[in-house]
């Protein structure tokens, strides 16, 4: 089954994925760390989550 877990009023969603579950929150996907367990998530740690995503550098890719 691949939906495990939603906060609607938040539009967060916790989803198993190919590769694991994940968070899916304003078309945006976001891992969940390994040693977490995604059932046991609330609001407030998807909210960390997406929170340490979103202000963490990203790489630089190089161009072809």
């Amino acid at each position: 089954m691949k939906f495990i877990k939603e906060y609607q009023e938040e539009g967060i969603q916790i989803l198993n994925g190919r590769y694991g579950p994940y968070i899916k929150y304003q078309g945006n996907n976001y891992k969940i760390p390994k040693e977490t367990v995604a059932a046991d998530l609330s609001l407030s740690d998807c909210q960390d989550i997406i929170n340490k995503a979103d202000n963490s550098p990203k790489p630089h890719r190089k161009k072809k």
